[in-house]
């Protein structure tokens, strides 16, 4: 096919009153406007119908741009393919292509099917925000490993070295359900060396007063903290020195969970931090765990329930949700303990005030609690105690633990005589 048209020629078309062509052979040719304007075309017959395929403008189609596309259209028509249908089927397939936050919203609803706790859920939500906003209205398919490094760089620059990891394990699981869905061929995100490229998240240790002195002035001094809303924020973190759980299992606590006449908090198997551990063990599989309650921690609950009306949680946030573990956070920062002890610090201060506890038998000194049964407490298990805390999950001696852990707390406030946590027994209540 002999090739007629040059670029200095395309440059120095005049154009006329009509419109006319200029051929370069092959059937592709430029139309030329009366008002200037050069269209790439390209003529052929198929099932013995003579069509056109339009290939885009001149200058911004250059003319070896548009040969290999004229090229790419004859061995379709060759091989019997329209290539005027073929570019709408691609249309419609482009059109119909998933996003990345489609594909991010698919994921999400698919990993929410089975119960997860709500601060793993809202995580994994923030994350997808970020990555939605970053690049949520690319095609899945040209979602490339240089978007996602992009997005990371600056978390990186911020110091957000956790964020940034949690982005990468997001990023790579909602691509790996985009290829098992064969929207994509393969996991963009997949076999990049970031380790080599970002500085990894140092595990720190939380801050926590572990001494009984300093102790007991930052109890004195969240008793005498005042907060919004009947002090919810306040009274949580009172509940936390009381039961030493989780953070988030304060924040998220509902009443159904509780059982004030038995003194007793049932804390469901979906929102247990190690329930992918115990998922994989006979004895924990699917059970709760429980928490005892002190005569303390019951006196405080009831006024929260006086408090709190019919709500749902415990500690109501703004709307329908609970108040968050942030709130804590700047709760204790705001009375100065900040990087001296956070909400996560009352575990590390009642497991070392506990397990530094002795009593005397027959002249020798003894632990006075089992570590075993504190460990209980903090919901720590693992498979060599699996067994004996499914049996009976040391209730008894936990139950007279957490009474003695909130009678000593109030023995800790003591020095400048506030009883804010001081509470009559219940049978004079």
């Amino acid at each position: 096919m002999k090739q007629i048209l040059t670029d200095s020629a395309l440059r120095g078309l005049k154009p006329r009153e009509a419109p006319f062509k200029v051929t370069d052979g092959g059937g592709l040719y430029v139309l030329v406007m009366p008002n200037g304007a050069r269209y790439w075309r390209y003529n052929y017959i198929l099932g013995g119908k003579a069509k056109t395929l339009a290939l885009g403008q001149y200058p911004a189609i250059r003319l070896s741009e548009a040969r290999e596309a004229h090229q790419a259209a004859r061995e379709k028509v060759k091989a019997g393919v329209d290539p005027v249908q073929a570019r709408q089927t691609e249309e419609a397939e482009r059109q119909n292509r998933k996003t990345f936050k489609d594909v991010a919203e698919g994921w999400n609803q698919l990993i929410n099917r089975k119960p997860r706790a709500d601060k793993t859920r809202d995580r994994d939500e923030r994350m997808i925000g970020y990555l939605t906003k970053a690049f949520g209205n690319k095609p899945i398919d040209e979602v490339k490993a240089k978007d996602l490094i992009d997005l990371l760089e600056t978390f990186e620059e911020n110091g957000s070295y956790e964020t940034r990891m949690r982005l990468q394990s997001t990023a790579l699981n909602i691509a790996g359900f985009a290829q098992g869905k064969v929207w994509i061929k393969a996991n963009p995100f997949h076999g990049i060396a970031f380790g080599n490229a970002f500085t990894s998240p140092k595990n720190q240790q939380r801050p926590a007063i572990v001494e009984a002195e300093p102790f007991g002035r930052l109890l004195r001094d969240v008793a005498a903290y005042s907060g919004r809303q009947g002090n919810v924020v306040g009274k949580a973190l009172v509940l936390l020195a009381l039961t030493f759980v989780r953070p988030g299992t304060v924040t998220q606590a509902a009443w159904d969970e509780f059982d004030l006449a038995g003194a007793l908090w049932t804390i469901p198997f979906k929102k247990l931090k190690q329930r992918k551990f115990r998922e994989g063990i006979d004895e924990l599989r699917g059970k709760p765990h429980f928490v005892p309650l002190s005569r303390q921690a019951v006196v405080l609950l009831r006024d929260l329930k006086k408090q709190g009306g019919d709500g749902a949680y415990v500690f109501p946030g703004r709307k329908t949700r609970p108040i968050s573990t942030n709130a804590l956070e700047v709760a204790l920062k705001s009375l100065g303990y900040q990087d001296m002890h956070c909400p996560h610090g009352f575990r590390s201060s009642a497991s070392t005030l506990l397990n530094a506890e002795r009593i005397t038998v027959d002249g020798n000194e003894l632990p006075r609690f089992a570590p075993q049964a504190i460990e209980f407490q903090l919901e720590h298990v693992d498979k060599s105690t699996a067994a004996i805390y499914n049996r009976d999950q040391r209730l008894t001696e936990r139950t007279r633990m957490m009474q003695f852990w909130a009678d000593k707390i109030d023995k800790l406030r003591e020095p400048q005589g506030d009883n804010l946590l001081r509470v009559p027994d219940l049978a004079t209540v």
